[in-house]
């Protein structure tokens, strides 16, 4: 990360915030919340070993399986007395993972009535020294202990740890070899502008925080002296409860009375409304500018026109109105233009700065405009914009304004000036990105916001040009790892860091599209979004008829998703834990307060955790909390509060068994990344594989004597045997030994080698492993052998770029398929499709391998990324002229996915028309849940470039880059020899 700004140059939070998230404000007393005698029932405590039984979503009394997510007490908004209505916290809908995964991501279960509590494994009676000052007490009064319904608890799509029990020492852990972590992801449900969460006000009462720590009460909390005291979780300091706050507790269960009204006190995830001081400034309206690149690049590829169109398009879905404000600014070679969106002129006026190595704001107060206000203008720019920076038209003023502007300063106000500077040589120049960007920072920096950049070619003019540095012979060399680097030499190094860092300091967040046909060092640009945590979108070899609608499709997402903006957020752990690594896209102030310029349901962190030195862990139950401070569209500051609870474990059986291999993968790809950047690719692939070796050989060491089960992905050669468990039972359809290729002939076996050829003696057989961590080789040598880490000269730099970023901020949902893609039948089907009904239905996949691929077959490939459907030479004509359309004669001839019209959708009776409905309806089922764009690349067998790039992704098969000849087989081997 680039160094820390100093302090009082750093605008966001006060300094009591930046240290502590904020001080709350005492407030005169108010008369205790009246308590909930009458209809309230004590619930069954449970011990604290039952968490275990809480995350792993074991079932319960009554049937039900749990933990379901997201539901309990509509949502509050509390002021001083107990919480009034507001919302309905289980109104939200949000992405679910496959119901046949690990328990932590179990599919949401209805909410069911009763409930189930766990306690510290304090004893009431024991005495408490506190720190700080606070004299030592023996507790004679009741006592609560910590508890919380189940159904309440944090849900694992906001915070996923790697495992349901910690290792409780650093010897633990370094005998486990684990990776130990969190994925966060504190927007990771929220659908549309509206928090899903319970909102509490806690009024002139001020916020309830450990004085100490600064953690916020939350359901893990115990109170003491009858309910006059409560004891943080984190760090075990007791806090005096406020007059207006307090509540008595219950005599028999030693829970306070109103626990019910008061979902700070009930639920994992909560949400809470921010007082003055939590502020440095009033809440800024939502703040859009668009910065796009109209060079002749950009015009004649079409992208403009699919940027006018997208954002036309999105005006109504724009959080935050009527106090949305909107700038448009374009740049080419050689001027930045500003357009004059004042809603009392009839025609936007564009003003060109030639002059691009000292820029200056011509009409400062009129560049950034109130949307509703000024719709009609802004509608009128956005159609007319792809013909204004037309080559045809660059000799004529785009806008001539009947009076010239006044107030420019020493800027001439004659019309040539008020046009099109274009000159032909723009043509053969990278667009002024530089001076672009500090127009930008000049227009919106008072208040910050959201900056989407589009760029079609390497900026090689004006303010912070870049150098071409390509260099395809360093391609699978030591040498490719500077190219993977932002470009530090040159006039400006640097600079692309250095002004990212005054983004975030602003509170702007980048989000930057690059359609570039060539080179365009999106290792360097990258940078922008990646410290501003905003998001990256590449389009390589940008085609408008085959990306189009991608673009198009991400900048509305882009746009209209739920946003935080002005957020900054912090994680607190148990005393003993730390955070001793955060990855994803942001910029760090101080050490550990994460300075987030927007935060959306895409923003997902991923924090390493480590013991303390110093400070042994003394609890059997860890906890992590992370708190989000951000304004909402409609401009209120709120606090994102999510608490997770985590047993503690001593004995490494007990921690091996409870891994969360998806997260262990996904932290273990994003460590990667670190080192792919700063030591290489070979050395990055050098240690996944020592640390899957270390993990399997502590595995085994830990079960040594227990009773194991062998993997049945690697017992057999039946296909469905070696697929993976999450992707055997998952999916409708046949087995894959019953398909029949195309429709005719007889079943054919789809992979594995013939049964006389299996080894019962090899060395996948020989490999004995914990259930939860069977998956952990096959996975590694999928990260070893994807896009991100694959040696060879076949991807080039901009993409490899693209990909590590885009990996650095991955849910686990998403890396699952990225390094272990879906390779779906779809041949035979599609023809046993019979009813609509079967829509949600997916094919059994295959296993990666070309040995699964058939010439008369029709496969769709599923890395997370993109869709492919290849088209086997021998698929039956008939079914060829039903899905697709295009050059049909040809054997590589360019194929189209046929639409489905609607009278196609009303006549279901004909089959023909039934098999497309059905491959269209697969296509929208696996983009359901993904929030990129999946585009859909059709290829036809036996292409000469297109046809490598998919079975790359066959990693079970050798690959040809050294440390990639390997078998899946022979990666076992290699594995169980050095474990």
């Amino acid at each position: 990360r680039p160094p820390m700004q100093q302090q009082n140059n750093v605008r966001g939070p006060p300094t009591g915030i930046s240290q502590q998230m904020g001080t709350p404000r005492a407030g005169p007393p108010q008369q205790n919340p009246p308590s909930t005698q009458g209809g309230w029932r004590p619930a069954p405590r449970a011990s604290a070993a039952n968490i275990s039984t809480m995350n792993s979503g074991q079932a319960r009394p009554g049937g039900s399986f749990g933990p379901p997510r997201s539901q309990g007490p509509p949502a509050s908004k509390i002021s001083g007395g107990p919480p009034q209505i507001t919302n309905n916290g289980s109104s939200f809908a949000g992405p679910r993972p496959p119901s046949s995964r690990p328990p932590f991501i179990k599919a949401q279960q209805p909410h069911t009535t009763g409930q189930q509590q766990f306690q510290s494994s304090t004893p009431p009676t024991q005495q408490f020294q506190a720190v700080g000052g606070v004299a030592q007490q023996q507790d004679l009064a009741p006592k609560s202990e910590p508890f919380t319904d189940i159904a309440d608890a944090c849900d694992k799509r906001y915070m996923r740890c790697t495992a349901e029990k910690l290792p409780g020492s650093a010897s633990a852990l370094a005998q486990s070899r684990l990776p130990v972590g969190i994925l966060c992801c504190p927007m990771a449900l929220d659908v549309d502008h509206e928090s899903p969460l319970d909102v509490v006000n806690f009024g002139s009462t001020g916020i309830i925080r450990c004085k100490k720590c600064r953690a916020y009460v939350n359901p893990y909390v115990s109170w003491v002296n009858n309910g006059r005291q409560w004891r943080c979780n984190v760090c075990g300091f007791v806090n005096e409860v406020p007059n207006s706050y307090f509540c008595q507790l219950d005599p028999e269960t030693g829970r306070r009375r109103d626990v019910d009204q008061r979902p700070e006190l009930l639920k994992g995830s909560v949400e809470l409304s921010a007082p003055g001081e939590y502020m440095v400034r009033p809440p800024q309206p939502p703040v859009y500018v668009f910065c796009i690149d109209v060079s002749t690049t950009a015009i004649a590829s079409g992208v403009v026109d699919v940027i006018a169109d997208s954002i036309l398009a999105s005006l109504d879905k724009l959080p935050g109105k009527p106090r949305t404000l909107v700038a448009l600014i374009t740049y080419d070679a050689t001027c930045v233009h500003f357009y004059n969106l004042k809603a009392s002129l009839s025609t936007p006026q564009m003003i060109s700065v030639p002059d691009i190595s000292d820029l200056f704001i011509p009409l400062p107060d009129d560049l950034l405009v109130n949307l509703t206000e000024s719709r009609e203008i802004i509608e009128h720019l956005l159609r007319a914009l792809p013909k204004m920076h037309n080559s045809d038209i660059d000799s004529q003023p785009i806008v001539q304004p009947s009076i010239p502007p006044s107030g420019v300063g020493p800027y001439p106000t004659q019309p040539p000036y008020i046009k099109n500077n274009r000159n032909s040589s723009s043509s053969q120049n990278g667009p002024a990105l530089g001076s672009a960007l500090t127009a930008a920072y000049r227009v919106m920096g008072h208040i910050g916001g959201k900056l989407c950049v589009f760029i079609s070619s390497l900026p090689t003019c004006g303010e912070a040009a870049l150098k071409p540095r390509e260099n395809p012979r360093a391609y699978g060399t030591d040498a490719e790892r500077l190219l993977l680097r932002p470009e530090s030499t040159g006039q400006n190094p640097h600079w692309y860091e250095t002004r990212a860092v005054e983004f975030s300091r602003l509170q702007i967040g980048v989000e930057l599209f690059c359609t570039a046909q060539q080179y365009t060092d999106v290792a360097t640009l990258s940078v922008l979004p990646r410290i501003t945590a905003g998001q990256l979108y590449y389009y390589p070899n940008f085609t408008l008829k085959r990306d189009g609608q991608k673009l198009g499709a991400e900048l509305v997402r882009a746009l209209s998703r739920p946003t935080g903006f002005e957020a900054v957020m912090r994680v607190r752990c148990t005393r003993g834990l730390r955070v001793s690594a955060f990855r994803g896209n942001y910029y760090i102030r101080g050490h550990d307060l994460l300075a987030l310029p927007n935060c959306s349901p895409e923003s997902i962190f991923a924090l390493e955790l480590s013991h303390d030195d110093q400070t042994p862990m003394t609890t059997d139950i860890a906890t992590v909390q992370a708190s989000l401070l951000y304004t909402t569209s409609s401009g209120e500051r709120r606090i994102r509060v999510h608490t997770m609870v985590i047993p503690v474990a001593h004995n490494v059986q007990d921690i091996v068994n409870t891994a969360d291999v998806d997260v262990i993968c996904n932290l273990l790809a994003k460590s990667a990344v670190d080192i792919a950047l700063k030591q290489g690719l070979d050395a990055a692939r050098t240690k996944l594989q020592q640390k899957c070796v270390d993990i399997v050989a502590a595995a085994r060491s830990a079960i040594t004597g227990a009773p194991t089960s062998v993997p049945a992905y690697a017992r057999g050669p039946s296909t469905n045997q070696r697929l993976p468990p999450h992707m055997q039972q998952q999916y409708g359809g046949p087995p894959p030994s019953s398909i029949m290729m195309g429709g005719n002939g007889p079943p054919t076996n789809l992979g594995g080698p013939p049964s006389s050829q299996a080894n019962p003696d090899s060395a996948q057989s020989a490999l004995k492993l914990p259930k939860s961590l069977e998956l952990l080789p096959l996975y590694t040598m999928g990260i070893l052998k994807s896009a991100a880490f694959r040696g060879g000269t076949d991807i080039n730099v901009d993409e490899r770029s693209f990909i590590l970023q885009r990996l650095d901020n991955m849910s686990p949902q998403l890396t699952r398929y990225f390094i272990y893609p879906r390779v779906l039948p779809l041949h035979m089907f599609l023809l046993n499709a019979s009813t609509q009904q079967d829509k949600d239905l997916l094919p059994p996949p295959l296993n990666l391998s070309c040995e699964s691929i058939v010439s008369d077959g029709l496969y769709l490939l599923d890395n997370s990324l993109q869709l492919t459907i290849l088209v086997g030479a021998n698929l039956h004509r008939d079914l060829l002229e039903t899905l697709f359309i295009g050059d049909l004669s040809s054997d590589i001839g360019e194929l189209e996915l046929k639409p489905l019209i609607s009278a196609e959708k009303n006549n279901h009776q004909q089959s023909n028309h039934l098999y497309l409905l059905k491959l269209h309806n697969i296509i929208e089922h696996l983009r359901t849940d993904r929030p990129p764009y999946l585009m859909v690349d059709i290829i036809r067998e036996g292409h000469p470039t297109k046809q490598p790039i998919f079975l790359r992704h066959f990693i079970e098969d050798p690959a040809n880059f050294p440390g990639g000849q390997f078998t899946y087989k022979e990666f076992m081997a290699h594995i169980q020899r050095h474990s």
